[in-house]
């Protein structure tokens, strides 16, 4: 049977909306896992709402400023291993980290209070080169969120995925959520219990509320589409 026009057209303008609701939680969900080349890789997108390297060190990296912070309780230094990155910054910046929480339980970090309803980005950058001790720079962090209720998926972050000290300096991963008043905290816990604490060595949040969602963007060329299919059928 076939739906007239104007039956179908509101239809699909409500999945478009529907769908872009249904992408978006509480929670972080994240995306793939990438590895860190260097400062290139520190995403821009939208308006900077905070910005922490878990060391001593405040820096500022394209013109935005990452505070010093210890969210773990204990800092670690040297994590690149005598390595440098493509911007002195961006190398103290993974040259140190924060740690603690134990081995098996999952530790939290408090990320803040967002604007109901706005759309943020998170990107979490954990790196260790060390081989001062065998097995350091082949460890992997499980990093997930909750809002007190649920618990999100989780993500695998390696310390060091070429086992050498230039060009890949562990690896970094993007997430998003959607504020709905039960702000998320970051979870962190070591990956198969590989090693005794977890650890992070940066993390920023990015408000991206203006930055629509891939999905939801072909959902409305679409029904653009569909909108200049139906004046042609009526001319």
């Amino acid at each position: 049977m076939k739906i007239p026009t104007q039956k179908w057209l509101p239809l699909l303008l409500t999945s478009v909306f529907a769908l872009g609701s249904a992408a978006n939680a509480a929670v972080i969900t994240w995306g793939s896992v990438e590895d860190t080349t260097g400062v290139s890789v520190v995403s821009t997108t939208g308006t900077l709402v905070s910005a922490y390297n878990a060391g001593t060190s405040t820096v500022e990296i394209n013109g935005e400023t990452w505070l010093s912070s210890n969210p773990l309780g204990t800092y670690q230094a040297g994590l690149l291993g005598g390595a440098t990155t493509d911007d002195a910054n961006f190398t103290t910046l993974l040259d140190q980290a924060s740690s603690g929480g134990g081995s098996t339980t999952a530790a939290s970090i408090d990320l803040g209070t967002f604007t109901t309803g706005h759309i943020y980005e998170i990107q979490v950058f954990y790196t260790d080169q060390r081989t001062s001790v065998a097995g350091l720079n082949d460890r992997f962090m499980s990093f997930s969120s909750t809002d007190g209720t649920t618990t999100g998926d989780s993500v695998e972050v390696e310390s060091d995925p070429d086992n050498i000290k230039e060009t890949e300096y562990g690896q970094y991963v993007i997430g998003t959520f959607t504020a709905d008043g039960s702000d998320p905290d970051l979870l962190l816990i070591p990956y198969l219990s590989s090693f005794g604490n977890s650890h992070i060595t940066a993390y920023q949040i990015r408000d991206i509320t203006s930055i629509p969602e891939p999905s939801v963007v072909a959902l409305l060329g679409i029904g653009g589409l569909a909108m200049g299919l139906r004046r042609r059928v009526k001319c």
